[in-house]
This record gives C-alpha cells, sequence and structure tokens, in this order.
C-alpha cells in the first residue's frame, strides 16, 4: 500500500511518504499535494521517506515538482531514505536536490 501525508504548521510542511511512489499513487495524490502545500505556502517543506519502499520516475518526476515549486525562495530536504531510492535520487538528480541524512 503507498501513501502520501501531508502535514502542515505554521512555519512548514512535512511529507510523509510510505510504500511505493509509483504512477498510480502520484496520479492519485498530485493535485491534492500541491493544494494543500499552497495554502499556507510553508517556507521549509521536509521529506520523511522512512517508510518509502520503491519508486519510479513518476516518483521522481512527482518530488522535483514540489522541490521546483519551492526554489525560489523555501528549503527542500529529503530525510531518511531507503537505500534504492537514495540511489536513485543522488546519482540521478543530486545536482537539483540538497539532501540530509
Amino acid at each position: 500500500m503507498s501513501a502520501i501525508e501531508v502535514q502542515t504548521k505554521d512555519d512548514g510542511a512535512l511529507i510523509k511518504l510510505t510504500g511505493r511512489l509509483d504512477t498510480e499513487c502520484v496520479a492519485q495524490n498530485w493535485s491534492a499535494v500541491f493544494l494543500q502545500l499552497q495554502r499556507p505556502m510553508p517556507d521549509e517543506i521536509t521529506v520523511d521517506a522512512s517508510g518509502l519502499e520503491n519508486l519510479d520516475g513518476a516518483g521522481i518526476a512527482f518530488l522535483l515538482s514540489i522541490q521546483r515549486s519551492q526554489e525560489d525562495h523555501k528549503v527542500f530536504i529529503f530525510f531518511s531514505l531507503c537505500p534504492s531510492c537514495s540511489s536513485w535520487l543522488k546519482y540521478g538528480y543530486r545536482f537539483m536536490i540538497d539532501f540530509k541524512e
């Protein structure tokens, strides 16, 4: 089972990922996640991927879209990436994302 949960606070948002971040999961959650991140626009977005088991190209595109939507004035942090997800993101997209582990 896959899930994307967004928790917003005054100063930031936490996106918790579990299961597979794949085409089906992204299609079901894309609009809702972006709407939650716009009301109000958080100063910092943290992605907790400790429960993520796998991701595909749609999952990577989803994460990069969130990061790009914040790049002008926001902080975007990943932590607790699973080993297979970490290698996809670090080596394929390292120049676009800041990592904290």
